[in-house]
């Protein structure tokens, strides 16, 4: 089902993975809780989407946004870098008033180092949002797409998905 609807739908889709984290079917908008939702910026188009998607959401006031951008140690492509500073920075402007939204940097080396944060972030938030599609030969989730049992919904969010995920 994911599949088709990925590749039919006329505009950007999400795909939610309920892990029994909100205990219930509560709604945001009733509610009196606090809800944690991070991003998980890789860069490219479609993190840059799930960027604004987060700004978005954490303009009601029970939602706290936490944008965690992950950075290669080491040399990559200067203007890839300086286009995703180009779409942090703006977003961090943007957003400057609002006090309930935190950006942090993760430097580093490969998808091992990705996948301890990832895992470590998944006892945190309520909500974690990622692109789908990532640079295929970025040495930051080398490694990862071995395990992909999920393919649509790309690497990240293939982890995201899984029940492995603690």
């Amino acid at each position: 089902m994911n599949c088709n609807i990925l590749e039919k739908a006329p505009c950007s889709v999400g795909i939610f993975i309920d892990r029994k984290v909100l205990h219930g079917s509560v709604s945001v908008l009733k509610s009196q809780t606090l809800y944690l939702v991070a991003v998980l910026y890789m860069g490219g188009n479609d993190d840059g989407e799930t960027l604004a998607y987060g700004a978005r959401m954490a303009e009601h006031p029970q939602v706290n946004l936490t944008v965690i951008r992950f950075l290669q140690f080491g040399c990559d492509s200067a203007r890839e870098r300086k286009l995703d500073n180009d779409v942090t920075d703006e977003f961090k402007r943007k957003n400057a008033h609002n006090n309930r939204i935190k950006y942090r940097e993760e430097v580093l080396r490969d998808g091992e180092g990705v996948a301890a944060v990832i895992r470590e972030l998944g006892n945190i938030f309520n909500l974690m949002m990622v692109g789908r599609h990532h640079k295929a030969d970025s040495r930051l989730l080398s490694g990862l797409n071995e395990w992909n049992e999920c393919p649509e919904l790309g690497i990240v969010g293939d982890m995201l998905a899984s029940p492995d995920l603690k």
